[in-house]
């Protein structure tokens, strides 16, 4: 039996960067996600927080 594996982002904005820039650095991950075979990549949705780019 073979256990699938997910990986959830929060997509948060680091210092001295645009939520732009976190979503650039979700892709890779993404990307390095699916090389590895993870089954699903998700991003979380979180409303008013501050340095999360889904918030904003």
């Amino acid at each position: 039996m073979s256990v699938e594996f997910s990986l959830l982002e929060l997509a948060a904005v680091r210092v001295n960067e645009t939520p732009c820039d976190s979503f650039t650095h979700a892709v890779a991950y993404a990307q390095a996600a699916d090389a590895f075979g993870f089954k699903r990549f998700w991003l979380a949705e979180h409303h008013n927080m501050q340095r999360i780019a889904i918030s904003e």
